[in-house]
């Protein structure tokens, strides 16, 4: 779902607004928490209310944007019974979820980040990451402490104690990040222990495969798996570009005549681009995919287990990536 930055919506804007054709849209205004407008393909345009109870998301619809002025769903949302959903944006800490700071948990400040990150339009699949590196690493060893109680120290030996998974721990050190940096917003403690933290090291991208060993796999790797997993093994082979980046690619951003793709250098609409060459046997194969119709170059698709067969199949070391290869001429596959 296309998300855009908080603006104060107007009438005039609210009227300019139109639904995507294959997708849905958000458009969130910047005085109250979770209110804006959404657009469903169907060409339904209405006034629409989220708030997060727990690690649920829920939704209220308003009405339709035809049916109420935006003045008077701003006076509706001003009323009793929905202002007990909302808050207005850049409201004071009388509005934080524990109004002593004193018995402030991590874990109260982590439904406030989740209030926030709902309020801003944020993805589903970046709260819902959130939500998870929460869980699965800080919840039962930090969420019950007192935020005021909580050292430099202790979070770098936390954080120290995930050194065997040094992408994760990266992941859960930008979550400690936001959640302290939100603490001192909200007035919940005066320092930020979190400032800094130091980050481990990026690991290597695996074993770079040699050209002899990408064009053995190029030429009897579609063999051993499917063919929906060996185009994009190919794919990936050929240009060093990782899974999800396959995943990002759209149509309207792949010159197939020049071999290019403007490559997105960040989430958001206007992120400017970076021209990613594509070699002729990616272009090969997104000309097949575009001629037979699908809706975008890849969609979500994971090769683990064909590069697992592969990696078997080729006596490939554990460690090995698909994106991990030599730089060399263009080789063809997948013809």
């Amino acid at each position: 779902m296309p998300k855009r930055n908080a603006q104060r919506l107007t009438q005039e804007v609210v009227d300019a607004i139109e639904a995507y054709p294959d997708k849905e849209g958000w458009f969130p205004d910047n005085r109250f928490e979770g209110f804006g407008v959404r657009t469903r393909p169907s060409g339904t345009i209405t006034y629409e209310l989220r708030w997060r109870d727990g690690t649920q998301q829920k939704r209220h619809k308003i009405c339709r944007t035809s049916e109420k002025t935006l003045d008077d769903v701003l006076e509706l949302l001003r009323g009793e019974e929905i202002a007990q959903k909302i808050r207005p944006i850049g409201a004071d800490v009388s509005n934080r979820r524990v109004a002593d700071a004193a018995e402030a948990t991590l874990a109260d400040v982590y439904q406030d980040l989740m209030d926030e990150l709902l309020a801003k339009g944020r993805s589903d699949g970046y709260i819902n990451e959130t939500a998870r590196l929460w869980f699965q690493y800080l919840r039962l060893p930090l969420g019950d402490e007192l935020i005021q109680d909580v050292t430099r120290e202790a979070l770098e030996t936390f954080l120290k104690d995930l050194e065997d998974y040094p992408s994760e721990a990266n992941q859960v050190r930008a979550v400690v990040t936001r959640l302290f940096k939100l603490a001192v917003k909200l007035d919940y403690r005066a320092d930020n222990p979190a400032i800094n933290l130091f980050k481990f090291p990026k690991p290597q991208r695996g074993t770079v495969l040699s050209t002899d060993q990408k064009a053995h796999i190029l030429e009897h790797g579609g063999a051993f798996v499917s063919a929906e997993a060996f185009e994009r093994i190919c794919v990936l082979m050929n240009t060093g570009l990782r899974p999800g980046d396959l995943e990002r690619m759209r149509w309207d951003a792949i010159d197939l005549q020049s071999g290019t793709w403007s490559k997105p250098v960040g989430r958001s609409e206007d992120a400017p681009v970076r021209e990613i060459p594509l070699p002729s046997v990616a272009v090969k194969i997104l000309t097949r995919r575009r001629d037979a119709g699908y809706a975008e170059p890849f969609s979500p698709f994971s090769i683990r287990r064909a590069w697992v067969r592969l990696k078997h199949e080729f006596s490939l070391p554990e460690d090995a990536k698909p994106y991990a290869v030599e730089a060399s001429g263009d080789t063809s596959a997948a013809s």
